[in-house]
């Protein structure tokens, strides 16, 4: 297995490792996501629910803290969906 993976984030392609979140892999890359309660020493819970993005292929738009990167990945991270699901997270 590979120790690098491709993926595409917001039009351009990077790597990755595999078995990463698309969090962790789009810090690596220099792409900002809004998080507040992802915590390297903890598992991904994802109750902060900000950290969403697009990933094609998939319905919705899911946390990045929970979902895992796969090979040939494509993910936005920034987009009217994706604003419309963070407002109601930060309605506190």
């Amino acid at each position: 297995m590979s120790d690098k993976i491709n993926i595409t984030i917001n039009g351009k392609t990077h790597t990755a490792k595999p078995n990463q979140s698309v969090l962790d892999a789009c810090r690596e890359n220099g792409v900002s996501i809004p998080n507040l309660c992802n915590d390297p020493r903890l598992k991904p819970f994802g109750s902060c629910m900000i950290c969403r993005v697009e990933i094609e292929g998939e319905r919705g738009v899911p946390l990045s803290c929970g979902a895992q990167i796969r090979d040939g990945m494509v993910i936005t991270t920034e987009s009217d969906a994706i604003k419309k699901q963070e407002r109601p997270a930060l309605n506190f």
